[in-house]
């Protein structure tokens, strides 16, 4: 069934206000204050197939999941980038520093070279132990 014209510049002015909406919250929580200090940081890279009307591409997700000092659990960061290379992992890094986080005890990670060649530039100053693990492993 078709909307009159009427009711469908409605219905996209609403879906347009969500979006606003949905992007301003997004920015805010990207861009809200972490700890300095946390006890574990699990770094993965997640693998989507959007599609764009009959075009698909592989999308992405670097993400950042933290236990702090207390041993509450609360996901950090995520980006999506095409591949998961040392840029991708370098810039949600420099996030993670950008809202505060100085200090890493322990960083879990799959191994991967892109990340494991981002991480030492990034949290330098501090020794960092890397753990790897391979999802045939959980």
């Amino acid at each position: 069934m078709l909307l009159p014209s009427r009711e469908w510049r409605e219905v996209a002015s609403a879906v347009s206000r969500l979006n606003q909406t949905l992007t301003e919250q997004y920015e805010a929580w990207r861009e809200r204050s972490l700890l300095t200090h946390y006890c574990i940081i699990y770094l993965d890279g997640i693998h989507f197939t959007v599609r764009h009307g009959a075009k698909t591409d592989a999308t992405m997700i670097l993400t950042a999941l933290g236990v702090d000092l207390e041993g509450s659990r609360e996901v950090l960061a995520f980006r999506a980038c095409t591949e998961e290379d040392k840029d991708g992992w370098s810039c949600l890094l420099q996030d993670l520093r950008a809202c505060g986080v100085s200090e890493i005890d322990l960083i879990v990670t799959d191994g991967h070279d892109g990340l494991l060649a981002a991480v030492s530039p990034s949290f330098q100053r501090r020794r960092v132990n890397v753990v790897w693990f391979t999802n045939s492993a959980m």
